[in-house]
């Protein structure tokens, strides 16, 4: 792999890891009580988004890879 693709994996991985620590604390919020109901559907509306773009990402990371290994393995 070139250098400018491992950077981009592991900004990649740091995006997901981000986002999943994003959606656990918007849900810690969500679940600690005291918010109000603006900010338990903000909390609620955030989770579905950051749950799906971390889901999306990791779906394109794994099929770029995927596509990467076969590529590889076609050229020995």
């Amino acid at each position: 792999m070139s250098q400018e693709w491992d950077e981009v994996v592991h900004e990649v991985k740091l995006i997901i890891t981000r986002l999943d620590a994003f959606r656990d604390d918007l849900l810690a919020a969500a679940d600690g009580g005291g918010l109000t109901d603006r900010q338990r559907e903000f909390a609620r509306d955030s989770t579905v988004l950051t749950s799906g773009c971390s889901l999306s990402l990791l779906e394109l990371y794994a099929e770029a890879m995927a596509e990467k290994t076969e590529e590889e393995e076609t050229k020995e």
